[in-house]
């Protein structure tokens, strides 16, 4: 019914939506990658012509990794950002969001928090959805906006009708068992047409600001915007 377009800011968004079985879509161009939502935005309003680094060697400050970082995107997943066939891989990936942001199908951006001042992130879902909006005016389309490091997963609130925001339990979770960890949300959306319904606010909820778990890899800045991050 709905497409499910991950934006980042970590690969686990994309990963439950997987080990949950709610998409068999192709990956996306920010399935895979750590990002800033600046980069997003940029990505979205410019057709992608800022996406990869300029420096394509890879960072060696880092011992598990061998990245190539970049102002706004981190590749972790990547042997080479001058080979060809990644570079084609990239391609398709930014055709194929493309293509979904101007299909007729509903999409579902969603979008884990990254940074600790998870304010500043979501004043860019407001500025992303004026973007998308401005881009592909024929889309129908929300924003799923979730703050990691909470205590508990729930739906939070909303900001008008396109952006809503939830609150995830995933101080404990492991890579294998993402799932499990977003499940609540996932369930909570596919059960609820947020299209056409507003959740009421869970005004009981105390939004704790989220650690740097997801900024940071090695403890190193994950892409270079983070350099600053508070």
């Amino acid at each position: 019914m709905y497409r499910y377009i991950s934006i980042g800011g970590w690969c686990g968004t994309r990963m439950a939506l997987n080990q949950l079985n709610i998409t068999d879509e192709p990956n996306n161009i920010f399935d895979h990658i750590r990002s800033s939502t600046k980069g997003i935005i940029e990505c979205i309003e410019n057709d992608f012509i800022y996406f990869l680094p300029i420096n394509k060697e890879v960072d060696k400050r880092f011992k598990l990794y061998k990245p190539f970082i970049g102002e706004h995107f981190g590749f972790y997943h990547s042997d080479n950002l001058i080979d060809k066939s990644i570079l084609d891989s990239f391609n398709r990936k930014i055709n194929r969001f493309i293509e979904y942001c101007k299909s007729s199908r509903k999409c579902i951006f969603i979008r884990t928090c990254v940074l600790p001042c998870y304010e500043n992130e979501l004043n860019d879902m407001r500025i992303l959805n004026e973007v998308i909006t401005k881009k592909y005016p024929t889309l129908s389309f929300i924003i799923i906006f979730i703050i990691p490091d909470q205590k508990i997963t729930t739906y939070y609130t909303n900001i008008d009708d396109k952006i809503f925001i939830f609150c995830l339990n995933d101080k404990s979770c492991k890579l294998t068992d993402l799932g499990n960890a977003y499940k609540e949300i996932y369930t909570f959306i596919s059960n609820n047409n947020l299209f056409e319904l507003i959740p009421p606010s869970n005004n009981n909820i105390t939004i704790s600001r989220p650690s740097s778990k997801y900024c940071l890899v090695e403890n190193i800045p994950a892409v270079n915007y983070f350099k600053n991050f508070k």
